[in-house]
């Protein structure tokens, strides 16, 4: 008896007989597969008995195998696959986020909130000291002693390697400013300060991020006033260790050793020593006859910052003083080391 097939029938065939040619590449299947199929024909035991897969796929395919466990895109074990010139497969999941190191390294100066319910400001700074990626600049938070006062204050100031000068300055916190805070009552007028504050931060902070800055390797020495004895009386030598350096300063002469123990720096600054002058009495110079009491303010140093790879040394300068000779404002001053 035979079997009419129609004639729609017979295209669909075709359409799909050539559809699966174009899938395969257009090849023939090969001896195994047509005896797995005959097999699969004569025993009825196996079912849905698949062509295995050619164990070589075609230039340009990529088979990816992924659990819930796994990496989404495993790495290739190199010794057992060989070379292949198909290309690394996309992820489809979420990017992967790249981390900006300059974000981390960016310094910045914040200041606490609740500042007009505490009555008082308190900044927080990062990665400051820091110095330029070319070596040329270092920038640093500064605040001066404010004499007897000891008022808060806060300025960011740059100052040029080569020179040692201050190149830019940014004005946070005046110590005039600080005293309605400290002292006022007035909570619109501790407002109006916190807000101007605030502003002068966000331009503090807008100049940090203007160009990519190196934190330096940082030592703070606590050295208060009880720590003092007379501002009339020389201070012990001083050795401070950072960053593999020893810096050591009887005054005025700056010595610096490596970790070998090899002087890299030692000379004499006196224009870092402070201005000697009379305060009984305050009109007359400090060699008078008339002066009845000299102040002298020794120096010491309360901060030592260096890069190493730039070979840059950052030291600030502080002094001595009592009750009747106030110590000046300390100084910070920044050496190339050679």
């Amino acid at each position: 008896m035979k079997t009419i097939i129609p004639w729609f029938h017979v295209v669909t065939l075709t359409l799909g007989l050539a559809f699966a040619l174009s899938c395969g590449g257009g090849q023939t299947p090969s001896p195994e597969a047509s005896a797995s199929k005959d097999s699969a024909a004569a025993n009825p035991e196996v079912k849905n008995n698949q062509v295995p897969p050619s164990p070589q796929p075609k230039t340009g395919t990529t088979v990816i195998a992924e659990t819930e466990e796994s990496e989404p895109f495993p790495p290739a074990d190199s010794s057992a696959a060989g070379p292949s010139s198909s290309p690394e497969p996309k992820s489809k999941g979420k990017k992967k986020k790249v981390m900006d190191n300059k974000s981390f390294d960016t310094p910045l100066v914040t200041m606490a909130d609740g500042a007009v319910q505490a009555n008082e400001i308190v900044f927080s700074t990062r990665n400051l000291p820091a110095i330029s990626s070319d070596g040329d600049e270092v920038v640093v938070d500064y605040q001066t002693e404010d004499g007897a006062r000891g008022n808060l204050n806060l300025r960011l100031i740059t100052l040029a390697v080569k020179t040692g000068r201050v190149t830019h300055e940014e004005a946070v916190l005046l110590p005039d400013e600080y005293d309605d805070m400290a002292y006022g009552d007035d909570p619109e007028i501790k407002t109006a300060l916190v807000d101007k504050v605030k502003k002068r931060l966000d331009k503090a902070n807008a100049y940090l991020a203007r160009q990519k800055w190196v934190p330096m390797d940082n030592v703070v020495i606590d050295y208060t006033r009880e720590d003092r004895t007379d501002a009339n009386e020389e201070p012990p030598p001083q050795e401070i260790h950072v960053a593999g350096f020893s810096v050591s300063w009887v005054q005025p002469r700056l010595t610096i050793k490596d970790e070998g123990d090899k002087v890299v720096e030692s000379r004499e600054f006196r224009e870092w020593l402070a201005r000697q002058h009379c305060v009984d009495p305050e009109d007359v110079g400090p060699k008078s006859p008339k002066c009845k009491k000299l102040c002298v303010n020794h120096s010491f140093i309360n901060q030592a910052a260096v890069d190493i790879e730039k070979t840059v040394l950052l030291v600030r300068v502080a002094y001595m003083g009592t009750d009747i000779c106030w110590e000046p404002d300390g100084e910070y001053h920044v050496i190339r080391l050679k």
